[in-house]
This record gives structure tokens, sequence and C-alpha cells, in this order.
């Protein structure tokens, strides 16, 4: 049986802020279906290879390719139609503050497919039901709690009905309570629609529940990549301080 290419390839990939190298050959792949967490302290560089990922960052050196095709070779017409295939969920919800929610739901649709008012609006109650908020159609962002502005974000981010979802630090800022509604919803939107996940996240319960594979960040570089029962049981000193929640023994608190 052939192997199946993977969704996401990332491999040997580095990249600067100025003079500065921020990630340092980094490796790592996303198959069909699986849910991978990327983490690490702050600063560690999640957030920026994410920007990575989705083309909105180019590397100093290294590839990331969708399905085999690498982005560094696309022009960007080919960039903007390899897009559609993946949704993106911002850590502020990304959500425009003068449009509902429908609106905001239907902006990409509108700016992306050919369709018809009718077919979009069905669209948008589907996916807006999918995160529970059916009955918030009309609202605007203001009039949401953040668990609801993350839900709403998540609803955005599945609009082209895309075939893997980037979400950045989705729990931040919540209540336990609400973060852990949030990873049920991932599971159930993995669960229900078969995409492939990518959450960028430092919060332990949120790995646990909802990861297949970790990748581990420290300082740029990747530190354990593997299954997340692997990287519970990790000897590296670094994997372990952190499932373990240690302090830095570096700060002292005066």
């Amino acid at each position: 049986m052939a192997r199946r290419i993977p969704i996401l390839e990332v491999k040997d990939l580095v990249t600067h802020y100025g003079e500065v190298e921020i990630l340092h050959g980094v490796s790592f792949r996303v198959h069909h279906g699986g849910i991978l967490a990327v983490i690490g302290g702050s600063g560690c560089g999640k957030s920026t290879l994410m920007k990575h990922a989705i083309g909105l960052l180019k590397p100093t050196s290294g590839s990331i390719k969708f399905w085999g095709e690498s982005l560094a070779e696309m022009s960007e017409d080919e960039l903007s139609a390899l897009q559609e295939r993946f949704g993106v969920s911002f850590q502020s919800g990304g959500l425009f503050n003068s449009m509902t929610l429908y609106d905001n739901i239907a902006l990409p649709l509108r700016e992306r497919r050919d369709l018809d008012e009718e077919i979009i609006s069905a669209i948008v109650r589907t996916k807006l039901s999918l995160v529970g908020l059916g009955d918030a159609l009309y609202k605007n962002p203001s009039e949401l709690s953040g668990g609801m502005k993350k839900r709403a974000g998540f609803a955005r981010a599945l609009a082209l009905d895309p075939e893997i979802v980037f979400f950045d630090e989705p729990s931040a800022g919540l209540d336990p309570i609400t973060a852990a509604g949030l990873d049920d919803l991932i599971l159930s939107l993995r669960r229900t629609l078969g995409v492939a996940v990518v959450v960028i996240t430092h919060e332990l319960e949120s790995i646990k529940k909802v990861a297949d594979r970790v990748l581990m960040l420290d300082r740029g570089d990747v530190i354990f990549m593997g299954p997340l029962d692997d990287a519970l049981v990790s000897d590296e000193p670094r994997v372990k301080q952190f499932f373990a929640r240690r302090p830095d023994e570096t700060i002292t608190v005066r």
C-alpha cells in the first residue's frame, strides 16, 4: 500500500528576526486526521512557526510543503488557492467588530466562492451551529463573551471546508470550564469533519486532552517530537519540567 503524503511537512526550517535566529532547523509532519500540539514556554517560537506554516512569513532556509507542494515554489495565485484548503483561528478570534457574526463567517465565502446568498446563508448557519452559536447570527463581536468569540473564530476558520485547521492559543485568557468546552469542540470537529488539527498552546490540560502528537520547542529548537504518551514519560529535562509544571530554577522570586 502506497504511503500517504503528509498534509504538512516542515523540514529544517530556519528563520531570523533581523540578525537573531528564532527557529533552528525545525522539522515535523502533520498527517490526515491527526491533532498535533505545538507546545513550549512563552517566546519559544510557537506562533512564529505557525506564521511560517500558513505562508505569512518566509523562512531563511528549509522547506514547508502542503500535500507535497513547496510553498517557496508557488506563485501568489497558487499560494492563495492553497490557503483555501486550510483554516486559521487566531488567538484573539480575529473577528471584524463592525460586522455581525453572520457577515464575519460569510466574508470568506463571498470573497472566495461564487455562490448565491441563499447557499451562503445555509453554510453560515451550519458552521455557527457546529460551534454552538446558531442563535447568535446577528450579534456583533462586542456582544459576545471571550469563549463565544473563540468559537466564532472557529466557525470562520471552517467556512471554506478546510482539510487542516490551525488554532493559535485557543484557551488563552479563558476560565477552565470554558477552555474545557473548547477542547471538546476541537475533538468534535476532528471527529465530525475529519480535519487535521495543529494547536499552538501551552495549556497543560488542553494538551493532555486533545493531542495525538506533541512538538515541543525550547528557545527555537525541537526538543521533543512524538506521541503524547511518550512526551508524558520523556526523560528530556525540559519536557519533564513542562509537564510537571515545575518553575525554572534560574528564576529567583524575592
